[in-house]
């Protein structure tokens, strides 16, 4: 298929082999379920599917960029949405009020909702996001700070 114009149909119907079946474990567990969007000239735009990280699906899109390259016979850029967001390249970086937000502050943060009358919606959202990871990575385990200080 190398050196054909690709359609998105027909990408996606390759995806798993072609694409995610050559990537390192990580990228392939975030990868996996990915939906193709569209293949326009040399961009690529895929979807996560719900709970997968878009900011660590972005670091790892250097790695499918030359699989899909090789297999497009020419250099391609992928971008990536998230489940319900608009496509943003690859390169880009995060906003800074994502990349400013340290995991201390939003470790205390949980812990003052749940210490201000338990476990708030957000919360239970956080939560379940987590637990969607947890099941595409098998063998992975959650530690949690609050259970540390037992």
């Amino acid at each position: 298929m190398a050196g054909a114009a690709t359609a998105a149909g027909d990408l996606g119907g390759i995806w798993d082999v072609q694409v995610v079946g050559k990537l390192r474990p990580v990228a392939a567990g975030l990868f996996r379920d990915a939906t193709v969007l569209a293949h326009e000239r040399n961009v690529v735009t895929v979807r996560l599917s719900a709970g997968v990280p878009v900011a660590q699906a972005r670091r790892r899109s250097n790695e499918v960029e030359p699989i899909l390259s090789e297999l497009l016979d020419q250099t391609v850029r992928l971008e990536v949405s998230d489940a319900g967001g608009v496509p943003v390249p690859a390169s880009a970086e995060p906003p800074p009020s994502a990349a400013s937000i340290s995991t201390e502050d939003s470790s205390s943060s949980a812990a003052q909702q749940t210490a201000a009358g338990g476990p708030t919606a957000s919360t239970a959202s956080q939560e379940d996001k987590v637990q969607r990871i947890v099941d595409r990575f098998p063998g992975s385990v959650v530690v949690r700070d609050d259970e540390s200080a037992d």
